[in-house]
């Protein structure tokens, strides 16, 4: 450290050098000192990649992700095969729930550099992720990625652990035991005291009938380190299955005094208790289950058969009706997600009221499912229907799910069109905050921020389309403008 500042007094204009600081001081821990070198370094020479970089690791580190998006996109724009930059844009995206930004950002990194383990894994976890986030019906090409990418990272980093158990937990999902189990014995040999490992390969022994594999790993994962949660409400579901209910009431009440807002350990203890004839105390713990979580279709169930043994025909009969409708509902949300699937086929075929009809049904069946109002939005934009009902469906997608930010962008769209500029960019803005890789809204702000001349938001929209699209000539050139109207302006002040 004392030679670099040696080397700064020496030479005050070079940039690398206050950008080695500013990567000592960060190993070292000051942040907030390397924060202001690396700024020095960018203000020396703001064409210069590598202090941008930087400094995004450090505000990722910091725990500002969105701040860490900007400079990494900055260093990308200046430098597009920075492939620590993009695989640093894909974690920081993933962190934000971007997952398709971050799969683009980690895909582009194994195209370049396929033999990084760290890449593949990463990617592998964005797919994952995606899947289980989807809104609408899920993408089985998702959850196959997924383990290819998993897989790929298993056999070029064979010693590491998190791999192996990432791997293991997506097959287990995927009912691939015999996969699940042999990746997470590899990756317990390597981590043997891990209690997270354990947990899941408990888990994955129990999905494939292996109740007493399933109960040794269990026990094992409560006494190994950085134990799940769940591990000791899942121990009692093995009890349970072992007919050991006092064994399996006993862990269920210990998974409860651990944490005492667990409404599924509240109904498995209610259901146990019960089955051990203790009436009272079952029902004790079923209430409380209903307390914590209404919708718990399984703890009314189990409460109105022990209300009928005991005469309470009229109480018993109200549970089973209200789960009854809570099933109901849940089967709903399947019915309306075929229905999207068949309307998305009739748009591919071109049949646009087939579509329309489809969706419409869809917000029938189940008028709290957001994705059924989107697609029925899209579906009215793409027939040139009635703008008006189709913005109300993109309202409707978004009151039930605040963060789509594809129907921010639709509305956005509608908006502009209707002469509702304050209205459009209030709409993309949030479409861009919420999904950050979605380029169009980011081009979208640029073409009202420019037709504002509003210079200094369009450069900031236009530096992330051309980290997103480094080819876009357009894009370019209106930079190119905004730069040249923004130095005018400042001469004439």
């Amino acid at each position: 450290m004392v030679e670099l500042r040696e080397a700064a007094a020496i030479d005050p204009g070079d940039a690398t050098i206050p950008d080695a600081i500013g990567v000592a001081l960060g190993e070292l821990g000051d942040l907030d000192q390397a924060f202001a070198a690396f700024r020095q370094a960018i203000a020396l020479a703001p064409e210069f990649a590598a202090p941008r970089f930087h400094l995004g690791l450090a505000l990722e580190r910091s725990g500002r992700p969105p701040d860490a998006l900007v400079s990494y996109q900055q260093a990308i724009r200046l430098q597009p095969g920075l492939i620590e930059a993009r695989h640093g844009m894909g974690s920081v995206l993933e962190q934000l729930g971007d997952f398709d930004g971050a799969i683009e950002q980690f895909d582009a990194v194994t195209r370049v550099a396929p033999a990084i383990a760290e890449a593949h894994y990463n990617l592998g976890l964005s797919f994952w992720s995606r899947y289980k986030a989807a809104t609408g019906p899920r993408q089985s090409s998702d959850i196959q990625a997924a383990a290819a990418e998993l897989r790929t990272a298993a056999r070029l980093a064979p010693a590491d652990t998190k791999v192996h158990a990432a791997l293991g937990q997506l097959l287990a999902d995927t009912d691939d035991l015999d996969g699940a189990v042999a990746s997470l014995q590899k990756a317990q040999a390597l981590a043997p005291d891990s209690g997270a490992i354990a947990y899941d390969l408990g888990l994955a022994l129990r999905k494939s009938g292996d109740l007493e594999g399933a109960e040794a790993q269990l026990r094992r994962s409560l006494a190994g380190a950085n134990t799940p949660p769940g591990a000791t409400r899942a121990l009692g579901l093995v009890l349970r299955q072992r007919n050991d209910l006092a064994g399996a009431a006993a862990a269920f009440a210990s998974a409860i005094e651990a944490t005492p807002d667990d409404a599924q350990a509240h109904q498995l203890l209610g259901a146990t208790l019960i089955k051990l004839s203790r009436m009272e105390e079952g029902l004790r713990a079923l209430d409380r289950a209903i307390e914590l979580d209404p919708l718990m279709a399984e703890a009314r169930v189990a409460r109105a058969q022990a209300l009928a043994r005991q005469g309470r025909t009229e109480e018993a009969r109200r549970d089973q009706a209200e789960a009854q409708r809570i099933k109901a509902a849940e089967a709903a949300v399947g019915r309306a997600m075929i229905l999207i699937e068949t309307g998305q086929a009739h748009a591919r075929d071109g049949q646009r009221a087939e579509a329309l009809a489809s969706f419409r049904q869809a917000t029938i069946t189940c008028p709290e499912l957001s994705e059924a109002h989107y697609q029925l939005g899209l579906a009215l934009v793409e027939s040139r229907g009635d703008a008006a009902a189709a913005e109300a469906a993109f309202d409707r997608a978004i009151d039930l799910h605040p963060a789509r930010a594809d129907g921010f962008y639709h509305k956005g769209q509608l908006r502009a069109t209707h002469g509702d500029r304050r209205g459009a960019v209030d709409a993309f803005a949030r479409a861009a905050m919420l999904k950050p890789s979605l380029i169009d809204a980011h081009r979208a702000l640029a073409e009202i921020a420019l037709q504002q001349h509003d210079w200094a938001t369009a450069l900031a929209e236009l530096d992330t389309v051309l980290a997103w699209e480094p080819d876009n000539v357009r894009a370019r050139d209106q930079r190119a403008m905004a730069i040249d109207a923004q130095a005018r302006e400042a001469a004439r002040r």
